[in-house]
């Protein structure tokens, strides 16, 4: 007799996606748990609501799945969720059981409902989502070069190419907020299998470090992605760049150094019947049409309900029928698109709250994003819309009762002071959240300092003088005392050169000891004539006898 039990986890991570496969959301669990030469039931309980514990090594035992295996960890998907919750009054259980797994359903629901920026689901904390990866055994991707890509395929006889595979994109969020449509990931496959080249950082102007020999679609780890084969030759030098030669870039590959890549793609908007762009997932209109959409990938959007609640939601954006125009070496999985365009151009237009402003060059702080126009709006310290046309609150929400007190708008002319002020503050080093009174307080403060102790600047110049003249003579009367301390043999250049660099104390103690020695040379005071004294004067000088003074 079956003994259904609820065995699933509250705890897993979780992830939102478009749509739910229950058969393969089973298999992945199964995989995950060890099935079919070592089962955990352990494991695999944990993503299904209920379970036959009289007999949990079959996997008929298991109902309801809600999770399913993303990137090796078991992981809560929304959608799934929701399919279990749909299918759990059809089921065969006690009822006790079944409303315990109701439980585990609103308690997924509620978590769901509450993951916001400060909360972030495990899908949108993926930051890289492409990645070199070993080549395929068994593919003769040799004769695949030869036949459709070399001009000459002798080439390859000459020098041994060297293959590598890449994981171009896929269907996760990267870390602008934004995703591949199936649309746009089969075109990626289909471009790569006719050929394109593989980049250094997306630097289409320099010659391109190898390219596609396959793509694909793969679907087999449970994310849509897009795998690509790609080749190279040895020896071949290229025009600058992060790479001399693709010996370099080899090596790199190899060491696992050159392991980050990105799509660069582009739109084709040949058929007017099919939307070619950024769609925004939250109005389903065209994330650049300024006019119909006002979403910022990465923020957090609040719109009112009928009932009066509030639906919470990131923003995000999802790429449809786009074509893959490269693929490309980088230092970190994606690059700035949509998400960094959009922010600048609402800055631009005075719609972008400062709060959200801040929010956004905080996270990209990477690429040195400013949003300078959200800036000015924060230094008015005014009005600030709380709810656009369309209804809705970006996040950090701001509650009524705090705009009480709100002042009026401002002169222009007075807004350009403040902005002014708020720019010579930046350039003084203060830090955003200083409020502009406080700053400029800082800085009168900082002026009388240095007024204070520019005054006693001349004194001090008067001083440095006397100083600098009192050192020059003491090295002069040392090198006396040296002179006359060792003799002829007594090097001045050398001495001097060294007494310059040396305190005024310990040019005095030389000074000093150079003239004892001079002293114990010397007894007696001096016994030497100068050289130009004229001795023979000396000699010749009539003396008169001491007798002739006497009477």
């Amino acid at each position: 007799m079956a003994n259904w039990v609820v065995g699933a986890s509250r705890s897993l991570p979780l992830a939102r996606r478009d749509g739910w496969d229950g058969a393969a959301a089973r298999e992945s669990i199964f995989k995950w748990a060890g099935w079919p030469d070592n089962p955990k039931p352990a494991q695999a309980k944990k993503g299904f609501l209920i379970y036959d514990s009289s007999a949990d090594d079959l996997k008929g035992s298991y109902k309801l799945p809600f999770a399913m295996v993303i990137d090796g960890t078991l992981t809560a998907v929304d959608k799934g969720v929701t399919a279990a919750s749909q299918r759990l009054s059809s089921t065969d259980a006690p009822e006790s059981v079944l409303s315990r797994a109701q439980g585990v359903i609103e308690h997924y629901q509620k978590r769901f409902e509450a993951s916001s920026e400060k909360t972030v689901p495990t899908e949108l904390r993926f930051t890289f989502p492409a990645r070199i990866h070993r080549s395929l055994a068994g593919v003769d991707l040799l004769s695949i070069a030869k036949s459709t890509r070399a001009f000459d395929p002798a080439v390859f006889d000459e020098s041994a190419p060297f293959f590598w595979r890449s994981e171009m994109s896929n269907e996760r969020l990267d870390t602008y907020f934004t995703r591949m449509d199936i649309t746009s990931l089969r075109n990626y496959a289909a471009d790569a299998q006719a050929g394109i080249g593989f980049q250094d950082s997306h630097d289409t102007h320099r010659m391109s470090l190898g390219r596609s020999l396959t793509g694909q679609l793969d679907q087999a780890s449970g994310i849509i992605r897009v795998l690509a084969d790609f080749f190279t030759l040895p020896d071949i030098a290229l025009n600058g760049g992060s790479y001399a030669n693709t010996n370099d870039f080899i090596r790199s590959v190899r060491a696992g150094i050159a392991n980050d890549n990105s799509i660069g793609f582009y739109f084709d908007n040949v058929d007017p019947n099919q939307f070619a762009g950024f769609r925004c997932d939250i109005c389903g209109n065209d994330l650049f049409d300024w006019g119909a959409c006002r979403h910022i990938p990465g923020v957090t959007y609040e719109t009112p309900k009928e009932d009066g609640s509030v639906s919470r939601a990131v923003a995000t954006a999802t790429v449809m029928n786009a074509h893959a125009s490269e693929c490309s070496a980088v230092y970190a999985g994606s690059t700035p698109g949509a998400a960094i365009i959009k922010a600048q151009y609402e800055a631009g237009a005075g719609r972008l709250k400062p709060q959200v402003a801040r929010f956004l060059e905080q996270r990209y702080r990477s690429i040195g994003l400013k949003l300078s126009e959200a800036r000015e709006i924060y230094a008015l310290g005014t009005i600030e819309r709380e709810d656009d046309e369309m209804g809705e609150r970006t996040e950090p929400a701001t509650k009524p009762d705090d705009r009480a007190g709100a002042e009026p708008a401002r002169h222009p002319a007075d807004v350009e002071f403040q902005n002014n002020l708020r720019s010579l503050m930046t350039e003084a080093g203060f830090a955003e959240t200083v409020e502009v009174p406080t700053g400029v307080r800082n800085l009168v403060d900082e002026v009388k300092r240095l007024r204070a102790a520019n005054a006693g600047i001349p004194e001090l110049e008067k001083r440095a003088k006397d100083g600098d003249a009192y050192r020059t003579a003491m090295i002069d009367d040392a090198i006396k005392a040296g002179k006359r301390a060792v003799g002829e043999d007594f090097d001045e250049a050398q001495y001097r050169d060294i007494l310059k660099d040396l305190p005024v104390a310990s040019i005095k103690r030389m000074k000093d000891d150079w003239q004892k020695q001079g002293d114990a040379r010397f007894p007696g005071g001096r016994e030497t004539q100068d050289e130009e004294t004229d001795t023979s004067k000396t000699e010749n000088k009539r003396t008169v006898p001491a007798s002739a003074y006497h009477s």
